[in-house]
């Protein structure tokens, strides 16, 4: 398996937590990169995070002005998983939890399925 330089984060998914999540994606200028080629560069083009493009996507790879930034709603090859219950068994420093590293690995495979 290769690095990946992206921060991966699991969310559970409520309205309340879309709006919060909507919120710092605007701070930090995501943007998505869309199969739609740019005739005039002819690569493919950035879009901005919508909340519609929120609500619709269960993992979103994005580019920000802090990096990279995989977010997952759901657990990749574990559909009876539950997040909250990931989350919930995962060990907390300082305010943050953390995934073992046998998740992350899976975490790691599901986004580099995708590309």
């Amino acid at each position: 398996m290769r690095a990946t330089e992206a921060t991966d984060v699991l969310w559970v998914r409520s309205p309340e937590a879309e709006r919060g999540l909507l919120a710092a994606l605007d701070e930090l200028d995501a943007e998505y990169i869309d199969t739609e080629i740019d005739p005039a560069t002819g690569i493919e083009r950035p879009h901005r995070v919508t909340a519609s493009f929120v609500r619709s996507q269960s993992l979103m790879m994005l580019c920000t002005n802090s990096g990279c930034l995989d977010l997952f709603d759901s657990v990749p090859g574990s559909p009876g998983q539950s997040v909250a219950a990931l989350l919930e068994s995962s060990p907390e420093v300082d305010g943050i939890r953390f995934v073992s590293l046998e998740w992350l690995r899976r975490l790691k495979a599901a986004v580099l399925s995708v590309h």
